[in-house]
């Protein structure tokens, strides 16, 4: 959270002198701050895994949106909020480590906000007088697909789509992914299970697994809405610089990923590369000993004959002074 001037979209000077940069989570910092500022409005440096559409009618923002959902469609439900000046921010959940472009291309009005920006939030007041609120109050839903095509790094659909590298899971796969979600089950709670979903399919696409291993495991863990996050984390590969396990970590904690490494989540020609070195390993002779007067002739080094320098130097040209 960030401490904004009454009625104003600025960081107050005193408490934010970096801006966003000085935004906190610290429960005591921020109690801190409003106590020495009650009317100040709020601020939400946006989060690592949220895209936010602000629309600011302003600047034509009203009629792009209507454009926009002309030639897109309706957009999906997700988290949205009521700006004072009569605009909206709409918020989507996407993979940490997502790059977006921060205008859309012939639609002015509308900005994409990620990390490194802010928005004001609710209970702030608009220097209008009216207040910001949340109109849908919802988990972060996915972007839709003309969105989602727009993150930098992104190939094309067909490139990237999850059925282009999926394949069945083996034995020892499907072992380790039971594992892995064994241990992110109690993590899989209201308020990040769009977040977990992200994080899980960028961890396993990192490590060289098809889409089918996220399948595997999101089938495992509680979800009320189980195919929305399945679609979650499927995105990550759709996705390729998007990040997975310093995400995860985050959702986590330090010491369950302690274990999650433990896991192993290599793919199955891997540990059939793995295997074959073993097994020629396992086949490999023995090297066999140096005879004792080799080893003695390596050890007793004979010692360098008299005189051997001066002719040496002798042989160059070399004479001593009279």
């Amino acid at each position: 959270m960030l401490p904004l001037v009454p009625r104003g979209k600025d960081p107050i000077a005193a408490l934010a002198p970096h801006g966003v940069n000085s935004a906190s989570d610290d429960p005591a910092t921020i109690a801190q701050w409003w106590t020495e500022h009650p009317d100040a409005n709020v601020g939400l440096a946006v989060p690592r895994d949220w895209l936010v559409l602000d629309v600011d009618p302003r600047n034509g923002g009203a009629a792009s949106y209507n454009a926009l959902q002309a030639e897109h469609g309706e957009l999906p439900p997700t988290l949205e909020a009521a700006t004072g000046g009569g605009g909206a921010h709409i918020v989507y959940a996407v993979p940490i480590g997502s790059r977006f472009p921060g205008k859309l291309k012939g639609l002015p009005g509308i900005d994409l906000l990620g990390t490194g920006r802010y928005i004001v939030a609710w209970p702030s007041v608009h220097p209008s007088g009216a207040r910001y609120t949340w109109t849908c109050d919802v988990e972060p839903a996915p972007p839709p697909e003309w969105l989602a095509r727009l993150e930098r790094g992104v190939a094309s659909a067909e490139t990237c789509s999850p059925a282009a590298s999926d394949r069945e899971l083996s034995e020892r796969e499907r072992a380790s992914l039971d594992e892995l979600a064994a241990l992110l089950e109690p993590h899989a709670v209201m308020g990040q299970r769009n977040a977990l979903a992200l994080a899980i399919g960028g961890t396993l696409r990192n490590e060289g697994l098809p889409p089918s291993a996220a399948e595997h495991v999101m089938a495992q863990l509680s979800s009320d809405a189980p195919e929305k996050r399945l679609a979650n984390a499927l995105r990550a590969w759709r996705v390729p610089n998007a990040a997975g396990e310093s995400a995860l970590r985050v959702i986590v904690g330090d010491d369950t990923m302690a274990e999650i490494d433990r896991v192993d989540l290599s793919p199955e020609w891997i540990r059939r590369y793995r295997d074959r070195v073993a097994a020629r390993a396992a086949k490999a002779r023995p090297p066999t000993q140096a005879p004792a007067s080799v080893a003695f002739t390596i050890r007793k080094r004979r010692k360098p004959p008299k005189g051997w320098l001066a002719r040496t130097l002798k042989r160059f040209g070399w004479r001593a002074e009279p």
